[in-house]
């Protein structure tokens, strides 16, 4: 559900990720479409854009993406501060 604060994009943007962190594997396009029930064509557009800013690693053997380590970084810095 879309947030009337929040744009759809980041919206599906976070639920991307969040399905990145529940499954822990590489996953495919329409796998990613289909468990969270976007439109193909908006998940293609956001993982191209996703894999584009090296957020997304794109295997073209098996045709599926998994989080970068730039990832890890970009949010790394936030765990340590609530490990203290």
């Amino acid at each position: 559900m879309v947030r009337a604060s929040v744009s759809q994009s980041v919206e599906r943007t976070v639920q991307i990720l969040a399905l990145f962190e529940a499954e822990r594997r590489p996953l495919p396009r329409l796998f990613i479409a289909d468990a969270l029930d976007m439109p193909r064509s908006s998940v293609a557009a956001l993982l191209q854009g996703l894999t584009e800013l090296d957020i997304l690693l794109l295997d073209r053997r098996t045709q599926t993406y998994f989080p970068t380590a730039r990832l890890g970084r970009l949010a790394g810095w936030i765990d340590q501060l609530f490990s203290v």
